[in-house]
């Protein structure tokens, strides 16, 4: 991205005359009015903003998940039952709170999209910030020490900046965020009162998960991708201000960390376990890569199990296997 020409600090006498000018030259080029451009600040300030609203809607959305999946699991306690009037209870109930689920997710992913957009147009103008910073440190008639200092930990708040919004895209991902917590197999077990069409039903809901972890494999797919894409681009940074470093070893550009991303809700109980500390909150990109490499592996396993168990349930309700 390349650096703003207005990126160095200019006089004041300097800078008005030249705003002044670029402002009469965009009135008389243009008879539609002139809106200023949000400021980094508006852009930050518009990014907390929502990513509290996100946060809440998400909160309220994962409650009624759970009060939904209840819901569920009664519903299949009442079809083993066989008594109408639990069944026909236990369905209307599900129904009810599938409803509020689906608002709910509906509103997650319209204050999702908002988001997304406010995190990518901050990035986009806190990277044109950083290579103006980085370019300033470069500069063949470099600031004065303090106001070297002051760049560097201008060029430190950035990139912190960077990474929180790299968490918020991580979990909402343009889209493929929302739904990267990676749930728990459902068990269903073959009952001796299961009547064919029981067997049937259990099957198909088997099915279905399984079919949500093949969309959440192509998801994560995606994810690395990005991942790596985001390391290659770190990497070109990092040797900037390697070269910077080299030549300025007393007051090194000190980085903190490179662009990371929260662990996903609901993985593998081993990997919740040894995340027990809040050690593994934050990876390197590198690290990212490799853990949600192994995330995949277990979805693939769990995609793998819940095709074969549903088989068998099909096969006991009279169907044939494949």
């Amino acid at each position: 991205m390349s650096p703003s020409p207005l990126g160095r600090v200019l006089a004041p006498g300097v800078f008005l005359p030249i705003l002044a000018a670029a402002l009469l030259l965009a009135a008389m080029g243009s008879a539609e009015p002139a809106f200023a451009q949000p400021t980094r600040a508006a852009l930050e300030s518009r990014f907390d903003l929502l990513s509290q609203r996100y946060n809440d809607a998400l909160s309220r959305f994962q409650q009624d998940r759970y009060n939904t999946e209840q819901a569920f699991l009664r519903v299949v306690s009442a079809r083993a039952s066989g008594d109408p009037d639990q069944i026909e209870q236990a369905f209307s109930t599900h129904f009810t709170l599938a409803v509020e689920e689906m608002a709910a997710s509906a509103e997650v992913r319209r204050i999702a999209e908002e988001l997304r957009l406010a995190a990518e147009d901050m990035v986009d103008a806190l990277e044109a910030r950083e290579d103006e910073i980085l370019n300033d440190l470069n500069s063949p008639t470099p600031f004065t020490p303090e106001g070297q200092a002051l760049l560097r930990l201008e060029l430190q708040r950035v990139r912190t900046r960077v990474r929180d919004a790299d968490t918020i895209l991580d979990r909402i991902g343009g889209g493929i965020g929302e739904n990267l917590d990676l749930r728990p197999i459902i068990r269903l077990e073959q009952g001796p009162r299961d009547t064919p069409d029981d067997l049937r039903f259990k099957a198909a809901v088997l099915e279905e998960q399984a079919d949500n972890y093949e969309t959440y494999l192509v998801d994560l797919d995606a994810l690395i991708a990005e991942l790596e894409r985001r390391e290659r681009v770190e990497q070109a940074r990092a040797d900037v201000i390697a070269d910077l470093n080299r030549f300025d070893a007393n007051a090194p550009v000190v980085i903190p960390g490179g662009r990371t991303a929260r662990l996903p809700q609901g993985v593998s109980a081993a990997i919740a376990g040894a995340n027990a500390s809040g050690a593994l909150a934050q990876y390197s990109l590198a690290e990212q890569i490799e853990l949600f490499t192994g995330i995949r592996e277990v979805a693939a396993e769990y995609r793998d199990l819940q095709r074969l168990r549903a088989q068998d349930f099909r096969v006991a309700a009279g169907g044939t296997p494949g």
